[in-house]
């Protein structure tokens, strides 16, 4: 077996494993680690006076990201949704309200939105099945966010979210696969490292 074959097999094996875990999640009990998380992820993201976000549109047992979106545009920050073309991620605008339709995965897509170049992203909140320490993260497996992520401003912060549950000893990855810079979790901020050298020092808090 060659190495990108193990890598793509230990990934399929953590994908089942971990979705499993927060599958388990009561959900009057997600909903509470919800709120939690979106206040930390909210406080976050403002540090950085961003004028435009992409967040996504949660589906399933994933956290919850509803709130973060309108508490943010309720502030003046635009925001962006990711919207599947082909094998492409592509980042659209999105006002809470705005005409939705459920994509194949599962997730709401707005419909007929203009587009937003990468570059014009300030901040970019980032959905996964599993992440490490590193900022390594497992997806749903079609590599959508590696591609998107390496067309975005390197000096952008790239943030996860995800409960205690998805957070992992070790994510296997390979060339091409993108870090996030944080993972907010409801127990923690997890600062992974070692940190993009863009970020160093622009970080906010201790």
């Amino acid at each position: 077996m060659n190495a990108m074959n193990e890598v793509r097999i230990r990934k399929a094996e953590l994908r089942a494993e971990v979705r499993a875990r927060r599958d388990a999640i009561p959900p009057d009990e997600r909903a509470r680690l919800s709120a939690v998380m979106m206040s930390r992820l909210l406080d976050i993201v403002t540090a950085f006076a961003p004028r435009m976000v992409m967040l996504f549109s949660s589906f399933g047992s994933e956290v919850s990201t509803r709130g973060v979106i309108e508490a943010l545009a309720r502030g003046g920050t635009q925001i962006a949704l990711p919207l599947v073309a082909g094998t492409d991620l592509r980042s659209v605008l999105f006002r809470p309200g705005d005409p939705t339709r459920t994509a194949r995965y599962g997730a709401a897509e707005p419909v007929a939105a203009p587009e937003v170049p990468p570059e014009a992203l300030d901040a970019i909140v980032v959905p996964g099945l599993a992440f490490d320490r590193e900022g390594y993260r497992v997806g749903y497996g079609r590599g959508y966010y590696d591609r998107f992520l390496a067309r975005v401003r390197p000096s952008a912060p790239r943030v996860g979210i995800a409960f205690g549950v998805q957070i992992v000893d070790a994510v296997p990855h390979r060339d091409g696969d993108e870090r996030v810079d944080a993972i907010v979790t409801e127990r923690d901020i997890v600062r992974c490292q070692p940190a993009r050298a863009p970020l160093e020092g622009r970080w906010p808090g201790p």
